[in-house]
């Protein structure tokens, strides 16, 4: 049985120690004020604002309520133009740090996108689907905020439960290639760093960074679900909405 932590680590784990965020030897998780540089919160929170009018253009808890089973599935919804829209957004989602820290962040980005691409082969799930990586970004803040484990079984039905709302959204029909692009990479990226920073916690516990990354977590499920986050629930019939 694939477990979703061993995906994780085995896509993102550099010979055995944890993410790098500098080409010297500096650890992913820092200190209290590095995590809160690295999380970005009022710029990613406006980039997930976004997300949220092209993927679901109205109300979640509507478009839950409406999805019927979620376990239902759908077609692939969405894949990406190519390597150079992934560059364009790792540079635009660099642009959010500060001058010094942006060829670093870069790096980290690419990381963690390469990363990701490997957790829809380890469970094969369909590649560039952005119904994979809203789930990704919806359970890798929600592990975060709650500090919980999502066992693999949920995160599968999530994306399953995404990939029938966002294929049936008037608003993601709309959007341009490179809107959806945009889209995708960016969530894939922001959930896997939010499920990083977990594994890292579990690593080397701190709980000033932790109490950080639990309120980056809430902002990143808020911008993109437009809910409050305690609202969220995660369980084996899906993602609700309370």
């Amino acid at each position: 049985m694939i477990r979703l932590r061993d995906a994780v680590l085995a896509g993102l784990l550099l010979g055995g120690s944890v993410l790098r965020a500098e080409a010297q030897d500096t650890p992913f998780l820092m200190d209290q004020g590095a995590f809160a540089n690295w999380a970005a919160l009022g710029p990613m929170q406006e980039r997930l604002e976004a997300s949220h009018e092209t993927l679901f253009g109205s109300s979640v808890a509507q478009s839950l309520s409406s999805a019927g089973e979620a376990g239902s599935g759908g077609p692939t919804i969405f894949a990406p133009v190519g390597a150079a829209g992934d560059r364009s957004v790792i540079r635009q989602l660099s642009a959010a740090y500060p001058a010094a820290s942006r060829a670093a962040a870069e790096g980290v980005f690419k990381q963690l996108l390469a990363g990701f691409k490997q957790i829809e082969k380890t469970f094969g799930l369909r590649s560039n689907d952005v119904a994979t990586a809203a789930a990704a970004l919806i359970v890798g803040s929600y592990s975060a905020y709650n500090d919980v484990d999502v066992p693999d079984a949920q995160f599968v039905t999530v994306v399953k439960q995404m990939r029938e709302i966002i294929g049936g959204t008037p608003a993601f029909g709309q959007a341009s290639s490179a809107e959806k692009q945009e889209t995708y990479n960016q969530l894939a990226i922001l959930g896997t760093f939010m499920a990083v920073t977990r594994m890292a916690l579990d690593q080397s516990p701190d709980p000033a960074i932790s109490r950080e990354a639990r309120r980056a977590a809430g902002g990143y499920l808020q911008a993109f679900l437009n809910v409050d986050p305690e609202r969220v629930r995660i369980s084996n019939q899906g993602m609700e909405i309370r």
